[in-house]
């Protein structure tokens, strides 16, 4: 059963409404519109039916070939991800689609990649079993516990599977219980997602550490969640155990405005919004870029700032576990960084965004990623996320446990061995 897109509702008129000038004719308009909702990694299909009633949009051609190529991508990428699940599946593999938020369509086919989760101890075969299907393993961008494979056809990439051995980037941001309240997704029989609960946490991490933004597709999956009540006693034990409440609260107080700026109302029960107010007031770096933002008006995809973000982020990893090998050398350095990150301030004059100051400057140059046809590519890493991606490759070969930089385990990876051999890359530098 798979349905390939969802029922008129008042919300996807809301959205219509918010994306569409209320003068807009033409197809230039439509264009306009499409490319706003694909900036914000929107499934086009979710609005189709709404949309036929819609003056400007039902007669577009334009708005009819972004639909058609829609369907041509969520078809091409499920099918080629069933036949993976179901090879994986043949060898004793469990897998979940990680970022899924469980609403119609919950294949996500609009996200650069399909992540999968696979348990941690079967990573290993999971990847064996992609190489063996023809997979291409682009092993320059590895990164702790996530390994990225496309396949190629006629020189076209038909499917990216990013492999994950579990829920963090560079530290791990849940727990093994995830695999608890995995679920079936209503609308596709071949989409294992996660409880509604995980859903939350997983999609506001994802938002606002890996991504730095909140799209509008992210709010609909975080806003799906919290509408069918949740048990937040079990939230808030994970994030407080592993470490990032205070981003929890800043992302869910984000969502709520976005909410109510777009709708016109919040769908969050009164007193669970009200406990995550008193909640970040215990953090006052997050509380007042709290008070920051919520001025903010009203813009999707909406950017938190990578210096904020990158010293809450800091400040979480210091309040972690550490693995017992960790040197004494590498402690100090995790406290001396997060110290920086903290006191760091731009100076006058400067703007405070790093990140669009290098927009800037390449502007009038071509980008790998432009070139390539590829979103893995990165064109360009800021330097604090440099040093702390860094940091956290110290080999910590003494454990003997899966802590590994990205170097070592590329040259004792089991799978290749020394000789490095059938590996993609596209560098950068």
């Amino acid at each position: 059963m798979l349905e390939l897109s969802s029922p008129p509702s008042r919300e996807a008129a809301a959205i219509i409404a918010a994306f569409v000038p209320r003068r807009a004719r033409g197809e230039r308009a439509v264009s306009d519109f499409v490319r706003r909702l694909r900036r914000n990694r929107y499934p086009l299909l979710s609005l189709e039916s709404t949309a036929a009633q819609h003056p400007l949009l039902s007669p577009s051609v334009a708005w009819r070939d972004a639909l058609k190529e829609d369907r041509r991508s969520l078809e091409e990428q499920r099918d080629e991800f069933v036949q993976v699940k179901r090879a994986w599946s043949d060898a004793g593999i469990a897998s979940v689609l990680l970022k899924s938020g469980g609403i119609a369509p919950s294949f996500p086919y609009t996200s650069d990649n399909v992540d999968v989760l696979v348990p941690h101890n079967r990573t290993m075969e999971a990847r064996r079993i992609l190489l063996a299907m023809g997979y291409v393993w682009l092993r320059n961008i590895d990164e702790e516990q996530k390994w990225l494979f496309r396949k190629f056809h006629e020189g076209r990439s038909v499917s990216a599977i990013h492999v994950h051995g579990w829920v963090g980037w560079d530290v791990e941001f849940h727990e093994r219980a995830i695999w608890d309240g995995v679920r079936q997704s209503a609308d596709d029989s071949e989409a294992m997602v996660p409880s509604r609960e995980d859903a939350l946490l997983i999609n506001a991490a994802n938002a606002l550490y890996e991504n730095k933004a909140i799209h509008l597709y992210d709010l609909e999956k975080i806003r799906a969640q919290w509408c069918a009540g949740l048990d937040w006693e079990y939230i808030e034990g994970i994030v407080r155990r592993r470490g990032w409440l205070d981003g929890l609260y800043f992302a869910l107080l984000v969502c709520q405005k976005l909410e109510r700026d777009l709708f016109g109302y919040c769908t969050a029960p009164p007193d669970v919004v009200a406990a995550w107010r008193r909640g970040l007031r215990d953090f006052p770096l997050q509380w007042a870029y709290w008070q920051k933002v919520r001025k903010r008006g009203f813009d999707l995809p909406f950017r938190v700032s990578f210096l904020q973000q990158a010293s809450v982020l800091q400040e979480d990893r210091l309040r972690l576990p550490r693995p017992r090998s960790q040197t004494s050398i590498q402690r100090r350095a995790h406290a001396r960084l997060g110290r920086q990150a903290e006191v760091r301030r731009p100076s006058p004059g400067r703007p405070p965004d790093r990140g669009q100051r290098a927009r800037r400057r390449g502007q009038d140059c071509p980008r790998p990623r432009s070139l390539l046809g590829l979103r893995d590519v990165r064109d360009h890493q800021p330097c604090g996320l440099v040093a702390l991606r860094l940091l956290a490759a110290l080999p910590r070969a003494q454990s003997g446990g899966v802590a590994r930089s990205a170097g070592s385990a590329r040259r004792r990876d089991p799978i290749f061995g020394r000789s490095g051999q059938q590996t993609f890359g596209v560098s950068c530098s």
